[in-house]
C-alpha cells in the first residue's frame, strides 16, 4: 500500500471521528437531565450510579445474612419452622389414650389406644367423635402405633416385638407378626414399605410381606440425633413424628433422616387446661387427609381433635438453637 493511500485513509478516519464527536455533542446539547453530556450532569450521573451500587450491594449483604440465619449449615431442603391455626374442633373420646391415628376417607379415623386393660383398635367418625366400631385387646397388651396396608390394619405394641393384623372392615384379628424394633411405638406406611419407631432416634423401614428390616435411618437435626420418636404419619413426601414429652412435630426426610424443620404445637394442651380439662397426657396423634389436604392432631386423653393449618414462622426464630432445645431437649449441648 502506497504512502499517499495510507495518508488519505488517516485523513478520512480523522474526519469520520470528528464528525461522530460533533454528532455526540450536538445530541448531548439537545437532550436534558442526566442524559446531557456536559460535565456537571455527567458527575451527578456518576455519583447517583455509585450510590445505587452501594445500596444494591448492601441489600444483597443483608439478604445473605438473613438467609444464613434462617437456614442451618447443611445443604439440601430449606429448613422451616411452622406455627398453626385451628380450622375446626371435633369431639374425641377423653378416655382414649391415643397411640396411633390415621385418616381413611369419608370423614373417618382409625385409632389405636393404649394402657393395660384399656387398649383397643377402633373406627371413629370425625365430626361426632362417635366410635363406629371397636375391638378391645387382652389386658396384658399395651396398644401402640397403627397403620393400614391394603385391607389390613397393622398394630404394634409397647415393650414387645409382636404386632397384630386386623381386617379393616370388621376389626377381626387375622394374624400377627414379629418386627425388628426393640418394641413398638409409632407406625405408618409408604408406597412399598412400612415405617416404625421405637422411642429411639431411629426409624425402621420394613418389607410389608414379611416385616423384615430393609433399612434403618437415624433421625437427626443438623447432626444431633432426635430421640423419643413416637407416632408417625406420612405427609406428602415427608415422615412427620410426634416427639414424646414435647409439643413439637418433626418433619423428617425419609431418604436420610434429616429433619427439614419443626411444627410447633404449643398452646393446644394449655388451652384445654385453661378450660378446666384435667388428666391430659401428651400431644400424640397425626392424621393427614391427602385428598383434601387436611391435617388433624390430638393427644392422649384429649377431649378434642383439631383440624389445623400451618403457617411459616421461620423468620421469628433467628436463633434456631432455641427451637431445637424446645423440641429435643434443653440438656443437649447444641453447637
Amino acid at each position: 500500500m502506497g504512502a499517499d493511500h495510507r495518508n488519505r485513509r488517516k485523513r478520512n478516519f480523522a474526519g469520520q471521528s470528528a464528525a461522530a464527536e460533533a454528532m455526540v455533542r450536538s445530541k448531548g446539547k439537545t437532550g436534558s437531565g442526566f442524559f446531557r453530556a456536559d460535565g456537571r450532569n455527567a458527575k451527578v450521573w456518576r455519583d447517583s450510579a455509585m450510590i445505587s451500587l452501594i445500596l444494591l450491594v448492601g441489600v444483597f449483604i443483608f439478604l445473605g445474612y438473613s438467609w444464613s440465619r434462617s437456614v442451618p449449615s447443611r445443604t439440601g431442603q430449606e429448613y422451616r419452622v411452622y406455627g398453626y391455626k385451628i380450622v375446626a374442633e371435633y369431639p374425641h373420646d377423653p378416655a382414649a389414650f391415643t397411640q396411633g391415628l390415621f385418616y381413611d376417607g369419608n370423614d373417618t379415623f382409625y385409632e389405636s389406644t393404649g394402657l393395660y386393660g384399656r387398649s383397643s383398635v377402633r373406627k371413629v367418625d370425625i365430626k361426632t367423635g362417635k366410635v363406629l366400631r371397636k375391638r378391645g385387646m387382652d389386658r396384658t397388651i399395651f396398644g401402640e402405633g397403627l397403620t393400614l396396608w391394603g385391607s389390613r390394619l397393622l398394630q404394634v405394641t409397647w415393650l414387645t416385638k409382636k404386632g397384630y393384623i386386623y381386617d379393616k372392615n370388621t376389626l377381626k384379628l387375622v394374624g400377627s407378626f414379629e418386627h425388628p424394633m426393640k418394641d413398638g411405638w409409632g407406625l405408618t406406611s409408604g408406597k412399598d414399605h412400612i415405617v416404625g419407631s421405637d422411642g429411639s432416634a431411629n426409624i425402621y423401614f420394613m418389607d410389608p410381606s414379611n416385616f423384615k428390616e430393609t433399612r434403618k435411618v437415624l433421625v437427626n437435626d443438623d447432626g444431633q440425633p432426635v430421640p423419643n420418636l413416637n407416632e408417625l404419619e406420612y405427609v406428602k413426601d415427608e415422615i412427620w413424628a410426634n416427639v414424646f414429652q414435647t409439643e413439637c412435630i418433626a418433619r423428617i426426610a425419609p431418604q436420610d433422616g434429616k429433619v427439614n424443620g419443626w411444627i410447633l404445637m404449643h398452646g393446644l394442651k394449655s388451652a384445654l387446661i385453661t378450660q378446666g380439662v384435667v388428666g391430659l397426657d401428651v400431644l400424640n396423634g397425626i392424621a393427614w387427609d391427602s385428598e383434601r389436604d387436611r391435617l388433624f392432631v390430638t393427644g392422649k386423653l384429649w377431649p378434642k381433635v383439631y383440624e389445623i393449618e400451618l403457617f411459616d414462622q421461620t423468620s421469628h426464630y433467628n436463633d434456631l438453637k432455641a427451637v431445637r432445645k424446645m423440641c429435643i431437649g434443653a440438656e443437649l449441648n447444641w453447637r
